[in-house]
């Protein structure tokens, strides 16, 4: 009767009308007995899966001795196979990472990066015009058993492709064993007086050391022995200096060996009360094309205005000709 009577009353209080808060209890009722029966089936699986695991790694343990473990019945033999856990062999259980490994393997993903560094050998190279082709090198650091690759290109600077060089870009594979690479770039020989012109070459890629990705190409035009010119016009110093550097430049051409002369001449600074007087040669090789020469000033100590002093240039070719003086051939 008691319990009639509960059944009795429990439809009276369904059936009537709800309140806001009778649905907000029966919501959390809803929730927490959800959140119980995940929490239940989530353990039961880590439970079957650490009994799984444990038949599987004890002696014996095939997919059969798993099977009865759980209370299942094994799975029939495969034909050829070994059969059971009983025989030990061919039991073995595969985890999904092993099966999604092979799987990348055969889809033919590139490999893990390499454990080498790849660098230019130098950041700067210098190529006469005659000699044509300039040959930059390429290193290897690190694992030399690996395979690895970079990009590489050539980049415009004040010499312009295609009048000047020629335009080049590829890729090096360095493979097991290999530790240098060479990269040629063609140099053009327009036979035109030039000053030196430069070029970059950038390599690229993931083993590239970015501290050693760019060398710049200085060509040199060697069909002409040049001009012949101080740096600037006017070079400034301190008594207290000592001396003061002069910077004499070759342009137009580096062509053979030139001897070039220089002097002091007096201005308002008189030698030998305000500086040394000096004279000599300056010998300019086959395409070298900066030389430097040093005047030594005197330190009186004394009070004075600013003073001056000049520097000249002046030579004669192996032919007899005389040496091309640019602009600033007096400083």
């Amino acid at each position: 009767i008691a319990r009639l009577a509960q059944e009795a009353t429990k439809k009276i209080i369904d059936g009537g009308k709800k309140s806001r808060a009778w649905y907000r209890v029966k919501g959390r009722e809803y929730l927490a007995r959800k959140e119980r029966d995940q929490a239940a089936e989530a353990s039961e699986a880590q439970r079957r899966r650490e009994q799984l695991l444990a038949v599987a790694a004890g002696p014996g343990g095939g997919a059969d001795g798993a099977a009865a473990h759980l209370g299942t019945p094994p799975p029939p033999p495969r034909p050829g196979g070994g059969g059971g856990g009983g025989g030990g062999g061919g039991g073995k259980l595969s985890r999904p990472g092993a099966a999604r490994k092979g799987r990348k393997a055969a889809q033919g993903e590139p490999p893990a990066p390499s454990a080498s560094t790849v660098r230019l050998a130098s950041r700067a190279y210098s190529v006469f015009e005659n000699d044509g082709v300039v040959e930059v090198t390429v290193v290897r650091e690190g694992d030399p058993q690996s395979t690895c690759f970079c990009k590489y290109e050539t980049q415009n600077g004040t010499a312009d492709a295609p009048l000047d060089f020629e335009y080049t870009a590829g890729v090096l594979e360095f493979k097991p064993g290999e530790m240098s690479k060479t990269v040629s770039v063609k140099i053009v020989n327009d036979d035109e007086p030039e000053d030196e012109e430069e070029f970059y070459l950038t390599i690229k890629g993931d083993n590239v050391d970015e501290a050693w990705a760019q060398t710049t190409v200085t060509i040199i035009d060697d069909n002409d022995p040049g001009v012949f010119e101080f740096d600037r016009s006017t070079y400034e110093c301190m008594e207290s200096d000592g001396t003061v550097s002069l910077t004499v430049r070759r342009r137009l051409g580096a062509k053979g060996e030139v001897r070039l002369g220089y002097r002091t001449v007096d201005g308002t600074a008189v030698a030998p009360a305000d500086y040394t007087a000096a004279a000599g040669e300056l010998v300019f090789a086959h395409g070298e094309t900066v030389k430097t020469l040093e005047i030594e000033v005197i330190d009186d100590e004394e009070y004075e205005k600013d003073e001056t002093l000049t520097v000249e240039l002046e030579g004669t070719l192996e032919s007899g000709e005389p040496v091309l003086l640019g602009e600033n051939g007096v400083c």
